[in-house]
């Protein structure tokens, strides 16, 4: 009786696929500015949801890392990928330092993104998992950021104008503690997040209350949760201070990084922040605030949260089988 054939094991091994911070950082991207960032994440999540394979699977439904035609779907994902927007992020002429160049490092590039796919697949499948229906709402509200490709970057050196945002300390509305409850905006006010003028004596009321939208912390460990942070802010210095202001982050280890999602009843903004990322957190607070001044006065108020969610260094964060089975313990 013949031996049977040795299985195929793709390239890196499952347990050797890094986390997604780690895939942006060697795709380049976290050197970027702000805006491209996250017209990056955006239109990588839009690529997957809806570009089909020849063999008719959505990239979305990639899951299974070591199943050969799902490795074979997540190349041609990749590589259609990096025709259609490799000239945006990795030409000579990009504009930050990034040392892997369109066409030159084509094969590395492809190699990444097939990872990344992959790592955004398992993430949304365990958030659909554990909660349906906000899945349901980001597919509803996903932004494309294809039409704003002329956007300019982002600039921090008036420090003042970036935290005078009521995002960054104003004190959230009372409400309850649950994802629908949202901030009831005054019928009287056309706006409610531009900050009030400076003070004058008057008997009349501010035109323009400060407000801001809730902060949501969401998390998956040690089980699925979504809790209201009620003075949620953006005053802290670094992403590590801000982690340490927010208790139920504060007792987790292994975190690399936050995600902070922006949603609107028409756009979601998706902004993974490495822990040691300092120049990438004052870019983040100040490009949130640009974002959220442009919905003043245009989308309902009570459809605006800023969701928080830690990104776990999960290098090592899957466990295979004989039969390539993952057990996935996020």
């Amino acid at each position: 009786m013949g031996r049977r054939p040795k299985a195929i094991k793709p390239s890196p091994m499952l347990s050797k696929v890094p986390n997604i911070t780690k895939l942006y950082e060697e795709l380049g991207i976290r050197n970027a500015p702000i805006y491209k960032v996250a017209e990056f994440v955006n239109q990588t999540r839009k690529w997957r949801k809806s570009y089909h394979t020849r063999s008719g699977q959505l990239a979305a439904d990639l899951n299974h890392w070591n199943n050969l035609d799902v490795q074979s779907g997540l190349q041609e994902v990749a590589e259609k990928f990096f025709k259609e927007y490799g000239q945006s992020y990795w030409s000579a002429n990009v504009g930050w330092d990034n040392r892997l160049r369109y066409t030159d490092d084509k094969d590395r590039i492809v190699d990444l993104l097939k990872q990344v796919f992959w790592r955004q697949n398992r993430y949304s499948h365990n958030n659909v998992a554990h909660n349906p229906q906000r899945e349901k709402e980001t597919a509803k509200h996903t932004l494309s950021l294809e039409e704003n490709r002329t956007e300019q970057p982002v600039h921090c050196e008036d420090a003042t104008t970036a935290n005078s945002h009521p995002a960054y300390s104003a004190p959230v509305a009372q409400m309850t503690n649950s994802l629908s409850s949202t901030l009831r905006p005054d019928p009287t006010s056309p706006s409610l997040i531009q900050p009030p003028a400076k003070s004058h004596p008057s008997n009349t009321q501010p035109l323009y209350p400060a407000a801001k939208p809730p902060f949501w912390i969401i998390t998956n460990k040690p089980k699925p949760t979504q809790e209201l942070w009620p003075d949620g802010n953006l005053q802290q210095q670094s992403p590590s201070d801000f982690i340490q202001a927010i208790p139920k982050l504060k007792e987790m280890s292994h975190l690399s990084g936050i995600q902070f999602t922006l949603e609107t009843a028409t756009r979601n903004i998706v902004i993974p922040i490495s822990i040691g990322n300092g120049a990438l957190w004052k870019y983040a607070k100040t490009y949130l605030a640009q974002k959220l001044d442009e919905v003043k006065g245009v989308e309902d108020w009570s459809s605006v949260h800023i969701m928080i969610e830690p990104i776990y260094d999960d290098n090592v964060d899957a466990e295979c089988d004989l039969d390539g089975n993952e057990e996935f313990v996020f």
